[in-house]
């Protein structure tokens, strides 16, 4: 059984995950805060109303592992070419609520003589690449390799786009009620 101060750090790790944090938010010393946050942290009762809590929230906004990957698809995709109209201005009036997840910041700006000027900022596409990347294992874990890779090897050399197809065919194989393995075979090729 939790005591009060512990049900209160869970409550603010749940908040913000930051250990420090929620060990002072519980009223924990703060200059002994991030060692009891350690040693709370690695509590099997703690840990599990953490755990309890998380899958709460998730199931509260509805947030699945799904929608976690498009919406990490939706950035590490995006191409800016997506956001311009055939005269190289951004058209926002044609964008989906699918490409406006890839956008940071939109910006508008009215200059003198009624000019707008429209800027965006789309979000980490590598980070949301990383990812996605790690969520499907695709960068295991290497002994450290002195050696150059072979000139075989299918992903040496791949240009950004191929290997963000790659990437992406292997998501939406994964989503797929078969795991992907009927469209195993029709795996991108190098173009």
């Amino acid at each position: 059984m939790l005591t009060e101060q512990q049900k209160l750090f869970v409550a603010s790790y749940l908040q913000k995950p930051v250990g420090t944090d929620a060990a002072i938010a519980a009223g924990y010393s703060e200059r002994t805060a991030a060692s009891i946050a350690n040693r709370l942290l690695k509590d099997p009762e703690i840990a599990a109303a953490i755990e309890a809590g998380q899958t709460k929230l998730a199931r509260k906004f509805e947030i699945t592992t799904d929608n976690v990957l498009q919406e990490l698809a939706a950035i590490g995709f995006a191409n800016i070419a997506d956001f311009l109209d055939g005269t190289g201005r951004i058209n926002i009036k044609a964008l989906d609520r699918a490409k406006m997840a890839a956008v940071s910041e939109l910006i508008v700006d009215i200059l003198p003589g009624d000019v707008v000027r429209t800027r965006i900022k789309l979000h980490d596409k590598r980070g949301a690449l990383v990812d996605l990347g790690k969520h499907l294992g695709l960068f295991k874990p290497q002994a450290p390799d002195l050696d150059p890779p072979a000139a075989d090897d299918e992903f040496t050399n791949l240009p950004a786009r191929v290997l963000a197809r790659r990437i992406l065919f292997l998501l939406q194989s994964q989503m797929r009620p078969d795991g992907g393995k009927a469209a195993s075979a029709a795996a991108p090729t190098q173009h």
